[in-house]
């Protein structure tokens, strides 16, 4: 299989999907031993499912003797998962690899695609964390990967930390929301046209969300219709505790595409007409905002 046809981060994205915490990880990883194994499981020595071992009797050729010899056989689901880990970290890297390649080779700035995978990974190190143990080495795993990136292009650390001064933020921004949070909602954002990127920075969209309009004078203006700018609203209002229609008319920090201050009357008038607006585009934007939290929707 030609591994550049696969998007770099597939594996880690389903780790993050709901079912694949580390009890069901291990209730797969052991049902699958059995299906392969099932042959030496009447001989079982032990099983420890909380440790994930489980160990076995099975019959080995001694070359010597050339007689079956009898020993004990451990499968450790730890160590076989770390082992995946490793093999899927190296299987991304090769990727990424090929993807750098290919933008170099176009003529584009590499660095800029690499930075936004660097955000993906912090994204990542975040998330797993909350569902894996550190004992597995994911998160090391990951940091290895993005200082491998880091060195060999020269590239500024993207840090992922908490949100400092949460207290001061207008809309009341969740104390779970972590930075890299906001910036893959950049991210996102940019990709599908809601923002333009030469017009709304990634520090001026951290501002808006996360401090007090009085302490900033960034701003958000959409790049989309009002319809799709709304379903964005929506989308990201589980995050805070008041990013409501009235606070965003009060903020005065944001603008539609034709440079109008939306107001809680605009925002309200047209959140009554998407009932009907099922777009493909709404639907993709409301699967990649699925990934920062299952509690979102």
């Amino acid at each position: 299989m030609n591994n550049r046809r696969k998007l770099p981060f597939d594996y880690f994205d389903k780790l993050t999907q709901d079912g694949n915490n580390y009890k069901c990880k291990k209730n797969i990883g052991f049902g699958s031993f059995q299906d392969e194994y099932g042959n030496y499981l009447p001989n079982v020595v032990s099983t420890d499912f909380e440790s994930g071992i489980l160990k076995y009797w099975k019959l080995f050729h001694d070359q010597q003797t050339n007689d079956s010899v009898e020993g004990t056989v451990t499968y450790n689901f730890d160590e076989e998962f770390k082992n995946e880990i490793t093999k899927e970290i190296e299987n991304t890297k090769e990727i990424l690899e090929g993807l750098v390649f290919e933008v170099n080779l176009n003529g584009n700035n590499s660095n800029v695609f690499l930075k936004t995978q660097l955000k993906q990974i912090n994204y990542f190190i975040e998330t797993l964390e909350l569902t894996f143990p550190k004992k597995l080495g994911i998160s090391n795993s990951l940091n290895a990967l993005a200082d491998y990136f880091i060195k060999k292009y020269s590239l500024p650390h993207v840090k992922h930390s908490v949100i400092e001064s949460k207290e001061f933020s207008y809309y009341g921004i969740k104390d779970d929301v972590k930075k890299s949070t906001i910036n893959y909602l950049y991210d996102v954002a940019t990709q599908y046209y809601i923002i333009n990127d030469e017009i709304v920075s990634e520090d001026s969209f951290f501002n808006v969300l996360t401090k007090n309009p009085t302490d900033t004078k960034d701003y958000i203006k959409f790049y989309c219709n009002n319809h799709l700018a709304v379903q964005f609203i929506i989308f990201i209002q589980p995050l805070f505790n008041n990013f409501t229609f009235s606070q965003i008319d009060k903020s005065k920090q944001f603008y539609t595409k034709t440079n109008k201050l939306f107001n809680q009357a605009d925002l309200n008038n047209t959140k009554t007409r998407l009932k009907n607006n099922k777009s493909f585009k709404v639907e993709q934007l409301r699967a990649n905002l699925l990934k920062i939290s299952k509690d979102i929707f």
